[in-house]
Parts: structure tokens; C-alpha cells; sequence
């Protein structure tokens, strides 16, 4: 009998990532290395490849290796599940959750696990007869504090929160119910805006406590989904279940700008005239959209609708940018029920969008659209997704009442170690 062949020298099989390079750096525990990251170091040491590529090289792949924690956890509340979540992005540190049942949580996710304790620390949990009525819908950190934040719900109201006292600050009550919000990063102004059940984009100013300011164009539904563009403080795009994505400067409240359209070209309606009597609007997906998200930079807006497809858009030029995600299904039949029935989210250390998929997770490439990892652990359809804006996790949220943390491996070792 023939001995077994001997791997190559500095090359071991097993790990996460196919073959794994031995790191030569005198650790007694030999760790490893996948073989795309010791060869990108190799060429940085060769002076092939300059420092800021193999960062950006190093955090795309990372992406890619995303997997459960083994070692972190967010607690589960029995009967209720998550209906929207996010991190703040001053701190990257406090996630916060709106329930099904109208309440409210904060996590600390800098907390250190200690031996016989993985889940993160619940700091904040707001009960229904504290919170809200019904469904939460929306929820927002304030961009520039983590000592406020935003709720809106199913009860027609948004709420704003003093996180340090626990304490309701203001409440803007609007005159139907409220299926989204979206917090602006800007500096110059402080508004919200909040899509409700009657077609109508409502401003809410923190400063001055009022919402006269409004965006009209979704006739016969509820706008469901909004985002605010990065580097461009005005801009504001909708998506609602009448199927149309408006894309819109908040100082011109008259009309949109354009109408994104799934056939390529937007429409763009005339200046200082509305499109309330145009009867045929231009659809970005049939059936309704449920989901808008811009890309980290701003660069991309993904879109996601009923019809079981996920859109990529360049908000400069407003046409559709033609790339192949294929078919996410929710599940079961999602008629009938009057919110979103997904948030997607962007990724930072890589361009990479995560879409729910029935009860998975699916990471698609946003530039080719390969589906480049699949996060699969929930027992029931997911929900929502969110990620850290300088970090590494990713958090989903399911209707089995879990929410799930995911992450990079944080060492690779030779297998059987």
C-alpha cells in the first residue's frame, strides 16, 4: 500500500474556505489562512498589491465567509416575532427591534460573552401598553445620537424616544396608518418621513414637532417602503403597493422627479405639475414593492416587490441597471396582510445585498448578482435583515420568533484542532 500523499508544503486541507495556507507568524497553535488571503498577503509582501486593495480584497471575502455565531446570541421574546430592526450608526453598537405586538427592545451588541452567558444584553424593553397598540412597522435610530429614536406603527402613530429616560419625547399623530418610516442622515434638516395607509408620504420635522409637509403620488394603496439617498440630503425615494418607485427632492413637494420603470427608461412628470391625473403609471415591480435600500455609498438602489424579484436601479440616471438575481418566493401567500413582508439590507465590507428567501437568507454579489452565501438555521419564513454599518455582523429576524447573529470566522485552525 502507497503512504498517502503529503499536501503541498504550507498547505492543509479542511476549513471554510477549500484548502487553508498555513500562517507562518510562530503561533503554537499553527493557525490557518484560506488560500485567497495567504495568497493576497503574498503579493502585498512582493509589493504587487497595494495596501488599501488588499483591505478591500480582504473585507470582500470576508463577506463571503458570513456563518451563525457560535458564540453570540440575541434573546427571544415568546410570542411575539421582530417586524422591523436596526443598528445605530453612530456607536454600531445598539440594535434595536419593533414586535409584532407593538413593543420595543434595544440590544447592547458590544456586550462580552461570559462563560454560561452568550446572549447579547437586553438595556432596553418596552412593553405593548408602553409602546404602541399594534404592529410596529418602522423603527429608526437618530443619525447623530444614540439618545434617541424613532418608532412608527399600525396604531397611525410615530413615535419619538428618549433613550436615556425610557420616555416618550413627542408623538406625531397622522390620519391613517403608518407602514414605514425613514430617518434622515442629513445635518440641515431633521425630518422623517413616514408612509401611511392613505397614499401620502408625510414629512415629520423633529424640530419644530409638525408634519404639514407632504408627498403625494401612490394612489389606491398604502406606501410601504421608504429610504433616504446617502450624500444627497433631499432626495427621498417610495416604493408603494401600487407598484410605482418615486423618486422625489423634498423641496418640490408638487411633484417627483421620476417614476422608475421595469421596461428601463424612467418618466420623469412635468415641472410644477402633479401626476395624480396620469392613469397609467410606469410599475418598478408587479404587484406592489415592499422594500427599497440604497447601497452603503449611495451608488445603487435595490429594490424588492411582490412579484418575487429583487431590481437594481442607478438613482443618477433613474434606469434600470440589468442584473440577474433570480426569484426570492416569501413562503406563502402574502395577500391580505397590509406591511412588508421583507427588509433586505446592504452589507459594508463588501458589495453585497441580503435578501430573505422563504426561510433563508441569500447574500447576492450587487455587481454581477452570484448568490455568494446563504444564511440558513431559522425554522420559519424570515423577515427582516439588518447589518452593522462598520462592522461585521449581519442580524435576521424570523417569524420562529428568533433573532440570529451572523458573522466571519474570527480564526481559522488546521482541522480536527
Amino acid at each position: 500500500n502507497q503512504p498517502p500523499t503529503p499536501p503541498p508544503r504550507g498547505l492543509a486541507p479542511g476549513g471554510e474556505g477549500g484548502r487553508m495556507a498555513l500562517l507562518d507568524n510562530g503561533d503554537p497553535q499553527q493557525r490557518y489562512l484560506p488560500v485567497p488571503i495567504h495568497n493576497l498577503l503574498a503579493e502585498r509582501e512582493e509589493g504587487n498589491l497595494r495596501g488599501l486593495a488588499l483591505e478591500r480584497a480582504v473585507k470582500r471575502m470576508r463577506s463571503e465567509l458570513v456563518g451563525l455565531s457560535r458564540d453570540r446570541e440575541v434573546r427571544a421574546f415568546e410570542g411575539s416575532s421582530v417586524s422591523c430592526m436596526c443598528v445605530d450608526e453612530v456607536e454600531d453598537r445598539y440594535l434595536l427591534c419593533g414586535y409584532k405586538d407593538g413593543s420595543v427592545s434595544i440590544v447592547d451588541c458590544e456586550d462580552t460573552p461570559r462563560p454560561g452567558r452568550r446572549a447579547y444584553e437586553t438595556v432596553q424593553r418596552l412593553q405593548r401598553s408602553q409602546a404602541h397598540r399594534y404592529t410596529v412597522t418602522g423603527c429608526s435610530w437618530y443619525p447623530l445620537d444614540t439618545g434617541l429614536y424613532m418608532t412608527g406603527s399600525f396604531d397611525a402613530t410615530l413615535k419619538v424616544w428618549d433613550a436615556n429616560r425610557e420616555a416618550n419625547a413627542h408623538t406625531f399623530a397622522l390620519p391613517d396608518k403608518l407602514h414605514c418610516i425613514a430617518m434622515s442622515a442629513s445635518a440641515r434638516h431633521s425630518h422623517v418621513a413616514a408612509g401611511c395607509g392613505d397614499g401620502m408620504v408625510y414629512l415629520c420635522d423633529l424640530r419644530s414637532g409638525s408634519h404639514h409637509h407632504s408627498l403625494r403620488g401612490h394612489r389606491g394603496s398604502w406606501v410601504s417602503s421608504a429610504a433616504w439617498r446617502p450624500g444627497h440630503e433631499f432626495v427621498l425615494v417610495t416604493g408603494g403597493k401600487d407598484g410605482t418607485l418615486r423618486l422625489w427632492d423634498v423641496r418640490r413637494t408638487k411633484s417627483c422627479l421620476a417614476l422608475l420603470c421595469q421596461e428601463g427608461r424612467p418618466k420623469q412628470p412635468k415641472r410644477g405639475r402633479g401626476d395624480e391625473d396620469d392613469l397609467s403609471p410606469p410599475v418598478a415591480h408587479s404587484g406592489g414593492v415592499d422594500a427599497v435600500v440604497f447601497t452603503r455609498e449611495g451608488r445603487y438602489l435595490m429594490s424588492s416587490g411582490s412579484d418575487c424579484r429583487m431590481r437594481e436601479w442607478d438613482p443618477d440616471s433613474c434606469e434600470l441597471v440589468v442584473v440577474n438575481f433570480g426569484t426570492f418566493p416569501r413562503g406563502g401567500d402574502g395577500r391580505g396582510h397590509s406591511h412588508r413582508v421583507v427588509q433586505p439590507a446592504c452589507a459594508w465590507n463588501g458589495p453585497i445585498v441580503y435578501h430573505p428567501r422563504v426561510n433563508d437568507v441569500v447574500g447576492c454579489n450587487v455587481e454581477t448578482g452570484e448568490r455568494v452565501a446563504t444564511l440558513r438555521a431559522h425554522l420559519d419564513r424570515v423577515t427582516c435583515v439588518c447589518t452593522q454599518s462598520r462592522g461585521e455582523q449581519v442580524f435576521t429576524a424570523g417569524l420562529d420568533n428568533n433573532v440570529l447573529v451572523w458573522q466571519p470566522p474570527r480564526t481559522w485552525h488546521k482541522e480536527g484542532e
